[in-house]
């Protein structure tokens, strides 16, 4: 099993007056690639 490296929790987050993201975890492993891509 993978080292937890990163943890977020509850995360909520508002652009523009827009609810976005509502209460979600996110957890990051050792050894593991994320790419979040949105727009520039």
């Amino acid at each position: 099993m993978s080292k937890e490296l990163i943890r977020l929790q509850d995360l909520t987050m508002e652009f523009d007056g827009e609810r976005i993201l509502d209460g979600i975890n996110l957890y990051f492993n050792d050894h593991e690639f994320l790419t979040l891509l949105g727009p520039s």
